[in-house]
């Protein structure tokens, strides 16, 4: 499964402390390339952007992925996706990889159940 980490920094550390998870592959892509999500297959996006930009791209399209914002604070906004979390800064590493892991188990079972529901 491919996790896309949407960052404004091209060295955010949190490509580096996903490279650990063997079963997935982990890439960076600019937050202008959010709308191509499906392009590159992304199963989870990471959103590490301003929560004004999450706020905008979330209202107008709903995500056929599970989508994990990194913010300074909860927000009160609507993220129409598989499954969405958030995850405060500065970000855990350990924290970071279990919500990835659910997000992703969310993504499959959907999947699964849309095949077996056909």
């Amino acid at each position: 499964m491919n996790i896309v980490v949407y960052s404004n920094d091209k060295n955010t550390k949190i490509t580096e402390e996903l490279s650990s998870l063997d079963e997935f592959e982990i890439r960076y892509e600019s937050p202008d390339k959010i709308q191509n999500y499906k392009d590159i297959n992304a199963g989870v996006m990471i959103l590490d952007i301003p929560v004004d930009k999450i706020k905008e791209v979330c209202a107008v399209t709903k995500f056929d992925a599970s989508i994990l914002a990194v913010v300074d604070d909860i927000p009160d906004i609507t993220i129409r996706a598989i499954s969405h979390d958030f995850i405060k800064k500065p970000v855990d590493s350990k924290e970071l990889k279990a919500r990835v892991e659910a997000l992703s188990k969310a993504v499959l079972y959907k999947h699964s159940l849309s095949k077996v529901s056909i």
